[in-house]
Protein backbone atom coordinates (compact mmCIF):
# COMPACT_ATOMS: atom_id res chain seq x y z
CA UNK A 1 0.00 0.00 0.00
CA UNK A 2 2.78 2.38 0.98
CA UNK A 3 4.82 1.54 -2.14
CA UNK A 4 1.79 2.03 -4.37
CA UNK A 5 1.17 5.43 -2.80
CA UNK A 6 4.81 6.53 -3.30
CA UNK A 7 4.88 5.37 -6.95
CA UNK A 8 1.74 7.41 -7.64
CA UNK A 9 3.35 10.58 -6.30
CA UNK A 10 4.60 12.67 -9.29
CA UNK A 11 7.12 14.67 -7.25
CA UNK A 12 8.75 11.47 -5.95
CA UNK A 13 8.90 10.04 -9.48
CA UNK A 14 10.46 13.27 -10.80
CA UNK A 15 13.30 13.28 -8.30
CA UNK A 16 13.80 9.53 -8.64
CA UNK A 17 14.23 10.05 -12.39
CA UNK A 18 16.72 12.82 -11.64
CA UNK A 19 18.75 10.63 -9.28
CA UNK A 20 18.82 7.57 -11.54
CA UNK A 21 19.36 9.63 -14.70
CA UNK A 22 22.28 11.58 -13.25
CA UNK A 23 23.81 8.33 -11.98
CA UNK A 24 23.46 6.84 -15.47
CA UNK A 25 24.92 9.99 -16.99
CA UNK A 26 28.11 9.61 -14.94
CA UNK A 27 28.89 6.19 -16.39
CA UNK A 28 31.76 6.55 -18.87
CA UNK A 29 32.51 4.20 -21.74
CA UNK A 30 35.81 5.00 -23.47
CA UNK A 31 35.60 8.57 -22.23
CA UNK A 32 32.00 9.13 -23.39
CA UNK A 33 29.12 9.70 -20.98
CA UNK A 34 25.49 10.69 -21.43
CA UNK A 35 25.63 13.55 -18.91
CA UNK A 36 22.20 14.94 -18.14
CA UNK A 37 20.83 13.17 -21.25
CA UNK A 38 20.70 10.13 -18.97
CA UNK A 39 17.77 11.83 -17.25
CA UNK A 40 15.81 11.83 -20.50
CA UNK A 41 16.34 8.10 -21.05
CA UNK A 42 15.43 7.31 -17.43
CA UNK A 43 12.27 9.37 -17.84
CA UNK A 44 11.55 7.49 -21.05
CA UNK A 45 11.61 4.17 -19.17
CA UNK A 46 9.31 5.59 -16.49
CA UNK A 47 6.88 6.71 -19.17
CA UNK A 48 6.83 3.25 -20.71
CA UNK A 49 6.18 1.87 -17.20
CA UNK A 50 3.26 4.34 -16.85
CA UNK A 51 4.89 6.28 -13.99
CA UNK A 52 3.98 9.98 -14.03
CA UNK A 53 6.26 12.93 -13.25
CA UNK A 54 5.17 16.37 -11.99
CA UNK A 55 3.96 18.69 -14.75
CA UNK A 56 4.53 21.72 -12.53
CA UNK A 57 8.20 20.83 -11.91
CA UNK A 58 8.68 20.28 -15.65
CA UNK A 59 7.36 23.76 -16.47
CA UNK A 60 9.31 25.28 -13.57
CA UNK A 61 12.55 23.73 -14.84
CA UNK A 62 11.80 24.82 -18.40
CA UNK A 63 11.28 28.45 -17.36
CA UNK A 64 14.57 28.56 -15.44
CA UNK A 65 16.49 26.84 -18.23
CA UNK A 66 15.28 29.15 -20.99
CA UNK A 67 15.77 32.31 -18.90
CA UNK A 68 19.38 31.36 -18.10
CA UNK A 69 20.04 30.42 -21.75
CA UNK A 70 18.89 33.94 -22.64
CA UNK A 71 21.20 35.47 -20.02
CA UNK A 72 24.10 33.36 -21.23
CA UNK A 73 23.76 33.98 -24.95
CA UNK A 74 22.09 37.39 -25.18
CA UNK A 75 25.19 39.59 -25.36
CA UNK A 76 27.03 37.35 -27.78
CA UNK A 77 23.94 36.93 -29.99
CA UNK A 78 23.35 40.66 -30.44
CA UNK A 79 27.08 41.35 -30.87
CA UNK A 80 27.31 38.78 -33.66
CA UNK A 81 24.62 40.58 -35.63
CA UNK A 82 27.42 42.93 -36.70
CA UNK A 83 30.12 42.47 -39.32
CA UNK A 84 32.28 40.12 -37.25
CA UNK A 85 29.43 37.65 -36.84
CA UNK A 86 28.74 37.16 -40.56
CA UNK A 87 30.55 33.77 -40.82
CA UNK A 88 28.61 32.37 -37.86
CA UNK A 89 25.34 33.77 -39.19
CA UNK A 90 26.00 32.14 -42.57
CA UNK A 91 26.80 28.78 -40.97
CA UNK A 92 23.60 29.03 -38.92
CA UNK A 93 21.64 29.89 -42.06
CA UNK A 94 23.04 26.80 -43.79
CA UNK A 95 22.04 24.71 -40.76
CA UNK A 96 18.50 26.07 -40.80
CA UNK A 97 17.94 25.77 -44.55
CA UNK A 98 19.40 22.26 -44.83
CA UNK A 99 17.53 21.06 -41.74
CA UNK A 100 14.27 22.56 -42.98
CA UNK A 101 14.72 21.12 -46.48
CA UNK A 102 15.64 17.68 -45.17
CA UNK A 103 12.65 17.60 -42.80
CA UNK A 104 10.20 18.69 -45.50
CA UNK A 105 11.64 16.21 -48.01
CA UNK A 106 11.52 13.19 -45.68
CA UNK A 107 8.08 14.22 -44.47
CA UNK A 108 6.84 14.33 -48.05
CA UNK A 109 8.49 11.03 -49.13
CA UNK A 110 7.32 9.02 -46.10
CA UNK A 111 4.06 10.93 -45.67
CA UNK A 112 4.81 11.80 -42.04
CA UNK A 113 2.26 13.82 -40.08
CA UNK A 114 3.50 17.24 -38.93
CA UNK A 115 4.09 16.05 -35.36
CA UNK A 116 6.56 13.37 -36.46
CA UNK A 117 8.48 15.75 -38.76
CA UNK A 118 8.81 18.21 -35.88
CA UNK A 119 9.95 15.47 -33.54
CA UNK A 120 12.57 14.25 -36.02
CA UNK A 121 13.93 17.77 -36.56
CA UNK A 122 14.20 18.72 -32.88
CA UNK A 123 15.42 15.27 -31.79
CA UNK A 124 18.07 15.06 -34.51
CA UNK A 125 19.48 18.39 -33.31
CA UNK A 126 18.88 17.41 -29.63
CA UNK A 127 17.16 20.78 -29.18
CA UNK A 128 15.18 20.63 -25.94
CA UNK A 129 14.43 24.36 -26.18
CA UNK A 130 12.79 24.00 -29.62
CA UNK A 131 10.81 21.00 -28.42
CA UNK A 132 9.59 22.93 -25.39
CA UNK A 133 8.29 25.84 -27.47
CA UNK A 134 6.53 23.46 -29.88
CA UNK A 135 4.86 21.65 -26.96
CA UNK A 136 3.55 24.97 -25.64
CA UNK A 137 2.24 25.74 -29.12
CA UNK A 138 0.09 22.61 -28.90
CA UNK A 139 2.26 20.06 -30.73
CA UNK A 140 2.46 16.86 -28.69
CA UNK A 141 1.58 13.21 -29.25
CA UNK A 142 3.80 11.49 -31.87
CA UNK A 143 6.23 14.43 -31.80
CA UNK A 144 7.53 13.34 -28.39
CA UNK A 145 7.86 9.73 -29.52
CA UNK A 146 9.78 10.74 -32.67
CA UNK A 147 12.02 12.99 -30.57
CA UNK A 148 12.86 10.14 -28.20
CA UNK A 149 13.62 7.75 -31.09
CA UNK A 150 16.14 10.01 -32.85
CA UNK A 151 17.60 11.71 -29.77
CA UNK A 152 20.34 9.03 -29.27
CA UNK A 153 21.24 9.34 -32.94
CA UNK A 154 21.51 13.11 -32.52
CA UNK A 155 24.02 12.55 -29.71
CA UNK A 156 26.07 9.92 -31.55
CA UNK A 157 26.24 11.29 -35.12
CA UNK A 158 28.35 14.42 -34.37
CA UNK A 159 30.82 12.31 -32.34
CA UNK A 160 31.43 10.02 -35.31
CA UNK A 161 31.44 12.87 -37.83
CA UNK A 162 34.21 14.92 -36.18
CA UNK A 163 36.41 11.81 -35.95
CA UNK A 164 35.76 10.36 -39.43
CA UNK A 165 35.97 13.56 -41.51
CA UNK A 166 39.66 14.31 -40.72
CA UNK A 167 40.53 10.77 -41.86
CA UNK A 168 38.55 11.14 -45.08
CA UNK A 169 40.14 14.53 -45.83
CA UNK A 170 43.56 13.21 -44.69
CA UNK A 171 44.02 16.06 -42.22
CA UNK A 172 45.90 15.95 -38.90
CA UNK A 173 43.95 18.14 -36.47
CA UNK A 174 46.72 18.11 -33.87
CA UNK A 175 49.30 19.29 -36.40
CA UNK A 176 46.93 21.92 -37.75
CA UNK A 177 46.31 23.21 -34.20
CA UNK A 178 50.07 23.51 -33.54
CA UNK A 179 50.52 25.51 -36.74
CA UNK A 180 47.66 27.81 -35.72
CA UNK A 181 49.16 28.27 -32.24
CA UNK A 182 52.52 29.22 -33.72
CA UNK A 183 50.82 31.69 -36.04
CA UNK A 184 48.98 33.31 -33.10
CA UNK A 185 52.20 33.48 -31.09
CA UNK A 186 53.87 35.29 -33.96
CA UNK A 187 51.00 37.75 -34.21
CA UNK A 188 50.46 38.09 -30.44
CA UNK A 189 53.60 37.06 -28.53
CA UNK A 190 53.23 36.41 -24.80
CA UNK A 191 53.58 39.46 -22.57
CA UNK A 192 56.05 39.44 -19.70
CA UNK A 193 57.02 42.02 -17.09
CA UNK A 194 60.45 43.23 -15.99
CA UNK A 195 61.78 45.93 -13.69
CA UNK A 196 64.45 48.38 -14.83
CA UNK A 197 66.60 50.90 -12.98
CA UNK A 198 66.74 54.32 -14.67
CA UNK A 199 70.50 54.74 -15.21
CA UNK A 200 70.75 56.41 -18.62
CA UNK A 201 71.67 60.08 -18.00
CA UNK A 202 70.24 61.04 -21.38
CA UNK A 203 66.64 60.33 -20.31
CA UNK A 204 66.85 61.72 -16.75
CA UNK A 205 64.70 64.83 -16.54
CA UNK A 206 62.65 63.93 -19.62
CA UNK A 207 58.91 63.22 -19.63
CA UNK A 208 57.46 59.89 -20.78
CA UNK A 209 55.56 61.57 -23.60
CA UNK A 210 58.81 63.10 -24.92
CA UNK A 211 60.45 59.68 -25.10
CA UNK A 212 57.35 57.99 -26.61
CA UNK A 213 58.34 54.69 -25.03
CA UNK A 214 55.16 52.85 -26.02
CA UNK A 215 55.41 54.05 -29.59
CA UNK A 216 59.09 53.13 -29.91
CA UNK A 217 59.12 49.86 -27.98
CA UNK A 218 55.51 48.70 -27.75
CA UNK A 219 55.84 48.31 -23.95
CA UNK A 220 53.57 49.65 -21.24
CA UNK A 221 55.04 51.25 -18.13
CA UNK A 222 52.85 49.88 -15.33
CA UNK A 223 54.48 51.24 -12.15
CA UNK A 224 57.27 53.58 -11.12
CA UNK A 225 59.00 53.49 -7.73
CA UNK A 226 60.79 56.61 -6.47
CA UNK A 227 62.33 56.92 -3.00
CA UNK A 228 60.15 54.16 -1.58
CA UNK A 229 56.90 55.49 -3.10
CA UNK A 230 54.95 53.90 -5.92
CA UNK A 231 53.55 56.06 -8.71
CA UNK A 232 51.38 55.32 -11.72
CA UNK A 233 53.41 56.68 -14.64
CA UNK A 234 51.58 58.93 -17.06
CA UNK A 235 52.56 61.06 -20.08
CA UNK A 236 53.64 63.95 -17.81
CA UNK A 237 55.76 61.80 -15.49
CA UNK A 238 59.42 62.84 -15.50
CA UNK A 239 62.17 60.22 -15.17
CA UNK A 240 64.79 60.67 -12.48
CA UNK A 241 67.99 58.72 -12.06
CA UNK A 242 67.45 55.84 -9.62
CA UNK A 243 63.75 55.37 -10.49
CA UNK A 244 62.61 51.74 -10.75
CA UNK A 245 60.18 51.14 -13.60
CA UNK A 246 57.97 48.07 -14.13
CA UNK A 247 57.47 47.51 -17.87
CA UNK A 248 55.15 45.01 -19.56
CA UNK A 249 55.58 43.85 -23.14
CA UNK A 250 57.05 41.27 -25.47
CA UNK A 251 60.57 39.98 -24.90
CA UNK A 252 61.99 41.91 -27.87
CA UNK A 253 60.27 45.09 -26.75
CA UNK A 254 61.59 44.76 -23.20
CA UNK A 255 65.12 44.45 -24.58
CA UNK A 256 64.63 47.85 -26.22
CA UNK A 257 63.47 49.30 -22.88
CA UNK A 258 66.55 47.77 -21.29
CA UNK A 259 68.81 49.64 -23.69
CA UNK A 260 66.81 52.84 -23.24
CA UNK A 261 66.49 53.00 -19.44
CA UNK A 262 69.13 50.84 -17.82
CA UNK A 263 69.78 47.46 -16.24
CA UNK A 264 67.24 44.95 -14.99
CA UNK A 265 66.57 45.10 -11.24
CA UNK A 266 64.72 42.84 -8.81
CA UNK A 267 63.50 45.59 -6.50
CA UNK A 268 60.29 44.86 -4.57
CA UNK A 269 57.58 47.25 -5.79
CA UNK A 270 54.57 45.92 -3.90
CA UNK A 271 54.81 48.28 -0.93
CA UNK A 272 52.30 51.04 -1.67
CA UNK A 273 48.73 50.07 -0.76
CA UNK A 274 47.42 53.07 -2.72
CA UNK A 275 48.43 51.52 -6.07
CA UNK A 276 46.67 48.29 -7.01
CA UNK A 277 45.80 46.09 -9.96
CA UNK A 278 42.27 45.17 -10.97
CA UNK A 279 40.75 42.97 -13.61
CA UNK A 280 37.80 44.78 -15.18
CA UNK A 281 35.25 43.20 -17.51
CA UNK A 282 33.83 45.45 -20.23
CA UNK A 283 30.04 45.36 -20.11
CA UNK A 284 29.26 48.91 -21.24
CA UNK A 285 27.37 48.47 -24.58
CA UNK A 286 28.70 51.81 -25.86
CA UNK A 287 32.25 50.39 -25.87
CA UNK A 288 31.50 47.72 -28.48
CA UNK A 289 34.16 47.93 -31.24
CA UNK A 290 35.67 51.15 -29.85
CA UNK A 291 39.44 51.79 -30.31
CA UNK A 292 41.34 51.83 -27.02
CA UNK A 293 42.88 55.23 -27.75
CA UNK A 294 39.43 56.88 -27.72
CA UNK A 295 38.84 56.07 -24.05
CA UNK A 296 41.53 58.39 -22.68
CA UNK A 297 42.07 56.13 -19.67
CA UNK A 298 45.51 57.49 -18.81
CA UNK A 299 44.41 61.13 -19.11
CA UNK A 300 40.98 60.83 -17.48
CA UNK A 301 41.55 58.14 -14.85
CA UNK A 302 45.33 58.27 -14.28
CA UNK A 303 45.43 54.51 -14.73
CA UNK A 304 47.43 52.20 -16.98
CA UNK A 305 46.10 49.20 -18.93
CA UNK A 306 48.80 46.54 -18.91
CA UNK A 307 47.07 43.56 -20.49
CA UNK A 308 43.89 42.68 -22.36
CA UNK A 309 42.37 39.19 -22.33
CA UNK A 310 39.85 37.97 -24.88
CA UNK A 311 38.79 34.35 -24.97
CA UNK A 312 41.88 33.17 -23.11
CA UNK A 313 44.28 35.01 -25.46
CA UNK A 314 46.49 37.80 -24.12
CA UNK A 315 46.90 41.02 -26.12
CA UNK A 316 49.07 44.10 -25.76
CA UNK A 317 47.05 47.29 -25.09
CA UNK A 318 47.99 49.15 -28.28
CA UNK A 319 46.30 52.41 -29.21
CA UNK A 320 44.50 50.84 -32.17
CA UNK A 321 43.24 47.78 -30.29
CA UNK A 322 39.47 47.43 -30.89
CA UNK A 323 37.59 46.67 -27.69
CA UNK A 324 34.55 44.42 -27.47
CA UNK A 325 32.02 43.61 -24.79
CA UNK A 326 33.38 40.76 -22.70
CA UNK A 327 37.04 41.81 -22.95
CA UNK A 328 38.93 41.70 -19.65
CA UNK A 329 41.40 44.50 -18.86
CA UNK A 330 44.22 44.36 -16.32
CA UNK A 331 44.53 47.92 -15.00
CA UNK A 332 46.92 49.53 -12.52
CA UNK A 333 46.11 52.70 -10.59
CA UNK A 334 44.96 54.24 -7.34
CA UNK A 335 41.79 52.95 -5.70
CA UNK A 336 39.59 56.02 -6.23
CA UNK A 337 40.58 56.28 -9.89
CA UNK A 338 40.01 52.57 -10.47
CA UNK A 339 36.58 52.83 -8.83
CA UNK A 340 35.61 55.48 -11.37
CA UNK A 341 37.07 53.41 -14.22
CA UNK A 342 35.14 50.31 -13.15
CA UNK A 343 31.92 52.33 -13.17
CA UNK A 344 32.70 53.48 -16.73
CA UNK A 345 33.88 50.20 -18.26
CA UNK A 346 31.58 47.69 -16.60
CA UNK A 347 32.24 45.43 -13.64
CA UNK A 348 35.22 44.26 -11.64
CA UNK A 349 35.47 40.58 -12.57
CA UNK A 350 35.78 39.19 -9.09
CA UNK A 351 32.61 41.00 -8.00
CA UNK A 352 30.29 40.23 -10.90
CA UNK A 353 26.86 39.45 -9.59
CA UNK A 354 25.54 36.63 -7.69
CA UNK A 355 22.07 35.49 -8.74
CA UNK A 356 19.54 38.30 -8.47
CA UNK A 357 16.40 36.27 -7.78
CA UNK A 358 14.26 39.42 -7.89
CA UNK A 359 15.26 40.06 -11.51
CA UNK A 360 14.99 36.37 -12.33
CA UNK A 361 11.47 36.01 -10.92
CA UNK A 362 10.27 39.21 -12.57
CA UNK A 363 11.94 38.28 -15.87
CA UNK A 364 10.31 34.84 -15.97
CA UNK A 365 6.90 36.32 -15.07
CA UNK A 366 7.17 38.94 -17.83
CA UNK A 367 8.41 36.25 -20.21
CA UNK A 368 5.33 34.14 -19.53
CA UNK A 369 3.11 37.15 -20.28
CA UNK A 370 4.96 37.87 -23.54
CA UNK A 371 4.86 34.18 -24.42
CA UNK A 372 1.08 34.03 -24.09
CA UNK A 373 0.51 36.74 -26.72
CA UNK A 374 -0.99 35.27 -29.91
CA UNK A 375 0.35 36.71 -33.17
CA UNK A 376 -2.07 36.23 -36.11
CA UNK A 377 -0.59 34.75 -39.30
CA UNK A 378 -3.63 34.93 -41.54
CA UNK A 379 -4.71 31.59 -42.97
CA UNK A 380 -1.84 29.82 -41.26
CA UNK A 381 -3.37 30.48 -37.85
CA UNK A 382 -1.57 32.16 -34.95
CA UNK A 383 1.94 32.13 -33.53
CA UNK A 384 3.03 32.42 -29.91
CA UNK A 385 6.40 32.28 -28.18
CA UNK A 386 5.12 30.35 -25.16
CA UNK A 387 6.78 30.35 -21.73
CA UNK A 388 10.01 29.07 -23.29
CA UNK A 389 10.33 31.69 -26.00
CA UNK A 390 9.10 34.51 -23.77
CA UNK A 391 11.56 33.85 -20.95
CA UNK A 392 14.36 33.30 -23.48
CA UNK A 393 13.65 36.69 -25.08
CA UNK A 394 13.50 38.52 -21.74
CA UNK A 395 16.75 36.88 -20.62
CA UNK A 396 18.52 37.91 -23.83
CA UNK A 397 17.34 41.52 -23.56
CA UNK A 398 18.34 41.78 -19.89
CA UNK A 399 21.75 40.27 -20.61
CA UNK A 400 22.41 42.68 -23.45
CA UNK A 401 21.40 45.86 -21.61
CA UNK A 402 22.85 44.54 -18.31
CA UNK A 403 20.46 46.68 -16.29
CA UNK A 404 16.93 47.96 -16.92
CA UNK A 405 15.69 49.93 -13.94
CA UNK A 406 15.81 47.63 -10.92
CA UNK A 407 16.36 44.57 -13.13
CA UNK A 408 19.83 43.22 -13.82
CA UNK A 409 21.11 40.69 -16.34
CA UNK A 410 24.31 40.00 -14.38
CA UNK A 411 24.96 36.43 -13.30
CA UNK A 412 28.20 34.64 -12.48
CA UNK A 413 29.34 31.80 -14.73
CA UNK A 414 29.04 29.35 -11.84
CA UNK A 415 25.49 30.49 -11.08
CA UNK A 416 24.49 30.25 -14.74
CA UNK A 417 25.85 26.73 -15.01
CA UNK A 418 24.10 25.53 -11.85
CA UNK A 419 20.72 27.05 -12.76
CA UNK A 420 20.95 25.92 -16.39
CA UNK A 421 21.73 22.33 -15.40
CA UNK A 422 18.98 22.36 -12.77
CA UNK A 423 16.35 23.72 -15.15
CA UNK A 424 17.31 21.39 -18.00
CA UNK A 425 17.39 18.35 -15.72
CA UNK A 426 13.91 19.04 -14.36
CA UNK A 427 12.59 19.56 -17.88
CA UNK A 428 14.23 16.41 -19.29
CA UNK A 429 12.77 14.29 -16.49
CA UNK A 430 9.24 15.36 -17.37
CA UNK A 431 9.59 15.35 -21.14
CA UNK A 432 11.27 11.94 -21.08
CA UNK A 433 8.32 10.46 -19.19
CA UNK A 434 5.82 11.91 -21.68
CA UNK A 435 7.89 10.65 -24.63
CA UNK A 436 7.88 7.14 -23.14
CA UNK A 437 4.11 7.19 -22.88
CA UNK A 438 3.79 8.11 -26.57
CA UNK A 439 6.50 5.69 -27.71
CA UNK A 440 4.42 2.66 -26.75
CA UNK A 441 1.90 3.44 -29.49
CA UNK A 442 4.53 3.69 -32.26
CA UNK A 443 4.75 0.73 -34.70
CA UNK A 444 8.10 -0.76 -35.76
CA UNK A 445 8.01 0.19 -39.45
CA UNK A 446 7.40 3.84 -38.56
CA UNK A 447 10.34 3.75 -36.15
CA UNK A 448 12.64 2.51 -38.95
CA UNK A 449 11.48 5.29 -41.30
CA UNK A 450 11.98 7.88 -38.56
CA UNK A 451 15.55 6.69 -37.95
CA UNK A 452 16.37 6.71 -41.68
CA UNK A 453 14.98 10.24 -41.97
CA UNK A 454 17.05 11.40 -39.01
CA UNK A 455 20.25 9.93 -40.48
CA UNK A 456 19.58 11.69 -43.78
CA UNK A 457 18.82 15.03 -42.11
CA UNK A 458 21.84 15.07 -39.77
CA UNK A 459 24.23 14.07 -42.58
CA UNK A 460 22.73 16.72 -44.87
CA UNK A 461 23.11 19.38 -42.17
CA UNK A 462 26.69 18.53 -41.19
CA UNK A 463 28.04 18.03 -44.71
CA UNK A 464 26.37 21.27 -45.87
CA UNK A 465 27.95 23.24 -43.02
CA UNK A 466 31.33 21.62 -43.67
CA UNK A 467 31.20 22.39 -47.40
CA UNK A 468 30.20 26.04 -46.96
CA UNK A 469 32.69 26.69 -44.16
CA UNK A 470 35.57 25.17 -46.16
CA UNK A 471 34.64 26.20 -49.69
CA UNK A 472 33.30 29.73 -49.21
CA UNK A 473 34.33 30.90 -45.73
CA UNK A 474 37.86 29.47 -46.04
CA UNK A 475 37.88 28.12 -42.49
CA UNK A 476 40.46 25.57 -41.43
CA UNK A 477 39.15 22.12 -40.55
CA UNK A 478 39.37 22.70 -36.79
CA UNK A 479 37.21 25.82 -37.03
CA UNK A 480 34.77 24.10 -39.40
CA UNK A 481 34.26 21.10 -37.12
CA UNK A 482 34.01 23.38 -34.06
CA UNK A 483 31.33 25.39 -35.88
CA UNK A 484 29.41 22.19 -36.60
CA UNK A 485 29.67 21.06 -32.96
CA UNK A 486 28.54 24.48 -31.73
CA UNK A 487 25.72 24.83 -34.26
CA UNK A 488 24.17 21.49 -33.25
CA UNK A 489 25.10 22.13 -29.59
CA UNK A 490 27.13 18.94 -29.23
CA UNK A 491 29.45 19.39 -26.24
CA UNK A 492 30.72 15.77 -26.50
CA UNK A 493 31.87 16.46 -30.08
CA UNK A 494 33.54 19.64 -28.86
CA UNK A 495 35.36 17.68 -26.15
CA UNK A 496 36.75 15.31 -28.81
CA UNK A 497 38.00 18.19 -30.99
CA UNK A 498 39.53 20.01 -28.00
CA UNK A 499 41.17 16.79 -26.81
CA UNK A 500 42.75 16.08 -30.19
CA UNK A 501 43.95 19.63 -30.80
CA UNK A 502 44.88 20.48 -27.18
CA UNK A 503 43.75 23.98 -28.02
CA UNK A 504 41.25 26.57 -26.74
CA UNK A 505 40.26 27.58 -30.27
CA UNK A 506 37.41 25.02 -30.59
CA UNK A 507 35.89 26.32 -27.34
CA UNK A 508 36.01 29.91 -28.59
CA UNK A 509 34.32 29.00 -31.88
CA UNK A 510 31.73 26.86 -30.08
CA UNK A 511 30.89 29.71 -27.69
CA UNK A 512 30.57 32.16 -30.59
CA UNK A 513 28.17 30.20 -32.77
CA UNK A 514 26.16 28.47 -30.02
CA UNK A 515 23.73 31.31 -29.13
CA UNK A 516 23.10 32.21 -32.78
CA UNK A 517 22.46 28.59 -33.76
CA UNK A 518 20.23 28.05 -30.73
CA UNK A 519 17.93 30.89 -31.80
CA UNK A 520 18.13 29.76 -35.42
CA UNK A 521 17.02 26.22 -34.60
CA UNK A 522 14.11 27.50 -32.50
CA UNK A 523 12.92 29.78 -35.31
CA UNK A 524 13.35 27.03 -37.92
CA UNK A 525 11.26 24.60 -35.89
CA UNK A 526 8.48 27.20 -35.83
CA UNK A 527 8.78 27.80 -39.57
CA UNK A 528 8.67 24.04 -40.16
CA UNK A 529 5.49 23.79 -38.08
CA UNK A 530 3.85 26.65 -39.99
CA UNK A 531 4.79 25.22 -43.43
CA UNK A 532 3.67 21.68 -42.56
CA UNK A 533 0.41 22.97 -41.13
CA UNK A 534 -0.36 25.02 -44.23
CA UNK A 535 0.37 22.19 -46.70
Amino acid sequence: MFLKHILSEPVFITFSVLFLGLALGRVKIKGFSLGNSGIFFTGLICGIADLKTSDFITIFGLAIFMYVIGIQGGVRFFNLLGRKGIPYLLITLVLCISGLAGSLLTGYIFNFPTEISLGIFTGTLTSASSLAILIESGWKGPMLAAYSIVFPLGLLAPLLFVQIIPSILKKDLHKEALEEKNKIKEEHPSLISRKFMVENPEIAGKKIKELDIRGKTGCTLEKLKRKGKLLVPGPETTFKKGDVVLAVGEAKSLEMVHRLLGNITYDDMDINPLVENRQILITNPSLHEVPLMQLGITQNYHAVITRIWRGGIEFAPTKNFILDIGDSLIVSGKKNNLDRLVAFLGKEEKKIGEVDFLSMAFGIAIGMIIGSIHIPLGRMGTFMLGTSGGTLLVGMILAYFRRLGFLTGQMTTAARNVLKELGLSLFLAGIGEKAGTELIAMNFSTVILILLSSIFIILLIMTSMLYVSQRYLRMNLITSLSCIAGAITSTPALSIISGITESEEPDLVFASIYPVALIGIILTSQILAIICKSI
